[in-house]
């Protein structure tokens, strides 16, 4: 995300980046090796303890913990910065972008078409993979202790973090993204997207660009050149079984494939 971030900015931009204390070096190695020249870095260790157990992510579909942290981002990031972009790590930024392409609004997200959470579901319900927002509105509002009480008062939340961000913000996005902001993959069909030319593709759900079982779509395959132009990932040889899987999402038959597959791998 952060090179194809770097390479279709059109202005000097800092990304923020909040890591567990324990990954912090760790992280800051990996992203030093980036070749990027418009973004610059600021690393925000987040203490391992901040969040309690009730707020535990892990098992929860293809979440983790770490999805939480940007919860906490009026108090973990400096209170000179206001405007936000958030950008999920499963993006490709795609041709030109700065900071008026988006609105500047308090909240801005993309309006969900068929949510399907089983905790929240509102009139413009909203998918966070990417939004805008003023962190001032947050302090002002006491909005990080919102958001943190919502996800204690609803642990069978399915989106947690994007559960939480809709019960507090959803109401404000007066000005939702366009979907050209954050089109969302799920549908793996190669015919569906091929005329599509979203500045920004978002690969939402467990399906990644970088797992084997994900077919060679256009976006993905562009996600993959890229890759391995980079050579963030060494080269890996498909099974029988990972074919078969690319097959059946692409056929929308992955259901059954999984099952067969349970029984007979």
């Amino acid at each position: 995300m952060l090179v194809s971030l770097d390479r279709n900015l059109e202005v000097m931009a800092k990304c923020i980046i909040l890591t567990k204390i324990e990954d912090l070096l760790k992280v800051e190695a990996c992203i030093s090796k980036l070749p990027t020249s418009k973004l610059s870095f600021d690393y925000v260790a987040v203490p391992e303890d901040k969040f309690n157990s009730i707020l535990n992510m892990d098992g929860i579909l293809h979440f983790s913990n770490a999805a939480t942290y940007r919860l906490l981002a009026s108090t973990l990031i400096n209170d000179e910065v206001d405007t936000i972009i958030y950008l999920d790590g499963d993006i490709l930024v795609r041709s030109s972008i700065n900071p008026s392409t988006f609105p500047s609004v308090t909240f801005a997200a993309l309006i969900e078409l068929h949510p399907d959470s089983n905790v929240v579901y509102l009139p413009g319900y909203v998918n966070s993979g990417v939004y805008t927002t003023q962190l001032s509105y947050w302090r002002t509002h006491k909005c990080e202790e919102k958001l943190i009480e919502f996800l204690k008062k609803n642990p069978q939340s399915i989106y947690k973090d994007q559960d939480a961000l809709n019960a507090i913000f959803s109401h404000l996005n007066s000005e939702p993204l366009v979907k050209d902001l954050n089109y969302i993959i799920q549908d793996y069909n190669f015919i569906h997207n091929l005329f599509s030319n979203p500045k920004i593709v978002h690969f939402a759900g467990p399906l990644k660009p970088w797992k084997l079982t994900t077919p060679n779509s256009k976006f993905v395959n562009e996600w993959r050149i890229l890759a391995n132009e980079l050579q963030l990932y060494p080269p890996q040889k498909i099974g029988l079984s990972d074919l078969i899987l690319r097959v059946a999402y692409t056929l929308r038959i992955h259901f059954l494939v999984r099952r067969l597959r349970k029984l007979f791998w």
